[in-house]
This record gives structure tokens, sequence and C-alpha cells, in this order.
């Protein structure tokens, strides 16, 4: 009712499974901007808040999304050489509508460069084993009258089944 009750309603997008698990015994009266109370909301439930295509989603970190895993390999429209990161990948591919934040792929290790460290510098993380990655960030370029057609992605490491727990803080509060 939160999102119906906004200066621009919108619809529920995706929706994890351990809301349906809370019930309350009353309802609650609550005023002020609805993404505040969405928030808070997301960050007891240790999960993150965004809106995409005017929909709400409140997905738990843990979750795995609904869509399937994306595989992304040079013959499936990934373009250059994924970057490695401190948390996970940066990449970019060819333009796709099922690549879109919160949405699972998969990229061989043995097409990312690997972060290459200098002498005395903190040694990072290696490359997830599985190779599956959570996107967090999308940016699309590309229009009608011109060549380019890429979506650029920042993804984190999925193993486990979590984030880094210092994104998880970043990307909750």
């Amino acid at each position: 009712q939160l999102s119906n009750a906004a200066a621009k309603p919108a619809k529920l997008g995706s929706i994890s499974e351990s809301y349906n698990e809370s019930k309350y015994i009353r309802g609650k009266v609550v005023f002020g901007m609805a993404k505040e109370y969405l928030n808070q909301l997301a960050k007891t439930e240790g999960a993150n808040f965004y809106m995409e295509n005017g929909a709400v989603n409140l997905v738990r970190l843990q979750d795995f999304p609904t869509d399937q895993l994306i595989k992304l390999d040079p013959s499936s429209g990934l373009v250059g050489t994924p970057q490695q990161t401190d948390n996970g990948v940066n990449f970019k591919c060819l333009l796709t509508p099922r690549i879109k934040i919160n949405s699972l792929v998969h990229i061989d290790a043995k097409y990312v460069l690997e972060r290459q460290y200098s002498d005395g510098s903190e040694q990072g993380r290696i490359l997830d084993k599985d190779g599956v990655y959570r996107i967090i960030e999308v940016t699309y370029s590309g229009d009608n009258r011109g060549s380019d057609w890429y979506v650029n992605c920042t993804a984190v490491s999925q193993s486990a089944g979590d984030l880094p727990q210092v994104l998880a803080v970043q990307l909750i509060g």
C-alpha cells in the first residue's frame, strides 16, 4: 500500500519471499516520503530497495532473482575484456533487455582480466570460482541513429549467495 500512496504511485516489481512471512497484528500509520519508509523496510529485512521501470523492488541480498542466469562470453555478446574490481567485475556487452539491476550473469574467469597488484599493496580478492556475479549498476548506451548498442555493467561476486559485507552496507544504508 505504501507504493500506491506515494506522490507518484508505483506498481510492485520483485518482492522477496521473506516479506510474505512477516505478519503485523495491526496497521501502521506513516507520514513523509514513501522512499524513506521503503528504505527503512529494506534495511530491517537485509534487502535492497530500488525502482526499475516505475516498479518498486525489495530484494534480499541472498535471494536469487526470478530470471534465469545470463551466460556471457564473446559468442553471446560480451564485448572487450571484463576487468576485475575489488568486489567483482566491470564488463561491457551488446544491448539486451535481460540485463538489468539484480540480474545474475555468468562470466568464465578465463575472459576476465585479473587486477594487477604492485609490491607492497594488499592482496585483493580472487575471482569468483563459479563465475557468477550480481549486477548492481547498469548503463545503457545507444540510440536508433548511432552505432553504439552496449550495456556497461558493474557486478559483484555472488560467492556463497551473498554480497561482500562492505558492499551490502553501502547498498542498504
